[in-house]
């Protein structure tokens, strides 16, 4: 192991990430805890997005820590994604409106290129993503084992 090798690769990597997770395992300690928050403090002060996740509720005992009322269960899905099949140059004007309890999505195509079928839309869940993952007091398994919830 060599460990100046190792730093340097970290720093690399820290030095292109933007949205760092932190995560912990399951049944948080005090540890795994106490060094995800304050990891997460040192990379905000790097200008670094912050997540910390944890798949377990935060427990009264650690109620104290700064931040904890911050840890996530899990990495969200927040943003809905609408995609559909797209020609380059097709579409002349994207826009929306608000009718009541409906927001339409309006793709109006340009013309002389066909319009959007509705068995070429598909949709999926996305936003969450990372440049960089830690993990914090997590043995080989455990990680795997919260991943997996």
């Amino acid at each position: 192991m060599d460990l100046t090798a190792d730093i340097t690769k970290v720093k690399e990597l820290l030095d292109r990430a933007t949205t760092v997770v932190i995560a912990t395992h399951e049944n948080p300690t005090f540890d795994s805890i106490g060094s995800a928050l304050t990891l997460s403090i040192g990379l905000a002060s790097l200008g670094k997005k912050v997540t910390v996740v944890c798949p377990d509720a935060m427990t009264v005992e650690l109620s104290s820590f700064i931040g904890v009322q911050k840890v996530a269960k899990e990495i969200a899905n927040k943003n809905f994604v609408i995609s559909l099949d797209y020609v380059d140059g097709s579409i002349d004007k994207v826009s929306y409106n608000i009718e009541g309890n409906k927001f339409n999505l309006v793709i109006e195509p340009r013309p002389g290129f066909e319009g959007f079928a509705e068995d070429k839309v598909h949709y999926t869940h996305g936003g969450a993503s990372a440049d960089l993952i830690f993990t914090t007091d997590t043995p080989s398994g455990r990680f795997e084992k919260s991943l997996r919830r």
